[in-house]
């Protein structure tokens, strides 16, 4: 089961990766796969995480999913566009 986050188009979108994931591509909804930054921070625990993000596409509000995919695996998130 993934997380719902809400979103306005344009925001950025963020989702967790394996830490040391150098390179991810992003769908959001139905759009194309594209480049996601990758973004290195430190946890609450110490450790550091890792998330691939994109802006959100202009999309009409609903519920959507967002995949990340990396050499490492595939993160989802569910997110919803007011």
């Amino acid at each position: 089961m993934s997380r719902l986050v809400t979103v306005a188009p344009g925001a950025w979108v963020s989702i967790r990766v394996p830490t040391g994931t150098a390179r991810a591509t992003m769908t959001i909804g139905d759009s194309a796969p594209a480049a996601a930054y990758i973004e290195n921070i430190r946890g609450r625990n110490g450790g550091v995480e890792t998330y691939a993000k994109r802006r959100c596409p202009n999309l009409r509000p609903g519920r959507y999913s967002a995949r990340a995919v990396t050499d490492n695996g595939v993160g989802k998130v569910d997110i919803q566009v007011i």
